[in-house]
Parts: C-alpha cells; structure tokens; sequence
C-alpha cells in the first residue's frame, strides 16, 4: 500500500498539479504539523482508522496544491469524520491554522479570516480515511 501510495504522490506530482488550483495561486509553506484531534464517535471502526491516520508534510502540501476553494464551508460536499489533522502555515506572510478532515475539508483561518478548501478529485483519495471523490453525490 506504501509503495501504492507513494507512486500516486509521484504521479500527481509531476503530471496534475500545474493544472490545479488553490496553492498554484497562493504559496502556501507549511510550518508545523501539531496532530491529529479525534472527536467522539460510536463508529468504532471510524475511530480505528482515525486513529492509524497520518499525513507528511510533503502530503499536505500535495492536498493544499489539489484543492479547490470553496466560498463557504463545503460541509454538505464531503463525508464528515471525527478526525482532523492540524497544523500552522504561512500564507500571504502570515501563519495561519489549518485544520484537515479526514474526509477531504482543508480550513485555513487566521485572525477573523477563514478560507475553505475541498480535495475531492480521484487522485486524493489515498490521503483521507473517508471517500472524497464525488463523495456525496446520488
């Protein structure tokens, strides 16, 4: 599954990311990775996949480059999950908070500012615990 996953961050890398849009249009450096915050659930088997949930740097960077932002919080567009990782990043030379789902929601808020982004093509599928991709879609 490693190996699986890292050819997919590869491929993305090199091939899909010119063409995608938030962090192409903002620089975004990550600066801290804090952790992973689980909220309660009855869902034992969410939980356990929570709790094994992890993300590099150099995959987080690779979800700010995929995603797309959203005008408003895209709750109702993605899976929901009791788990989120977060961390600091600096954007437009402030460092903002960042607060990712483990069903494809990036949060980024600074001071009264918030920006929402959303993963939610094929190719981010192995970062989230959940679906992402046409995720809530009949």
């Amino acid at each position: 599954m490693n190996i699986k996953k890292n050819f997919k961050t590869l491929l993305i890398s090199t091939i899909i990311f010119p063409t995608l849009s938030f962090a192409n249009n903002h620089k975004i450096e990550i600066t801290q990775i804090i952790g992973l915050r689980l909220s309660d659930s009855n869902d034992r088997y969410i939980m356990e996949e929570c709790k094994r949930w992890k993300l590099t740097e150099e995959e987080i960077d690779n979800i700010f480059k995929m995603s797309n932002e959203y005008e408003y919080n895209p709750y109702h567009s993605f899976m929901q999950s009791p788990c989120d990782i977060k961390g600091k990043a600096k954007l437009h030379h402030e460092i903002w908070d960042f607060s990712i789902t483990g069903g494809g929601i990036i949060t980024l808020t600074h001071q009264n500012k918030e920006i929402y982004l959303g993963c939610d093509i094929l190719v981010c599928e192995p970062f989230f615990i959940l679906p992402t991709f046409n995720a809530m879609e009949p």
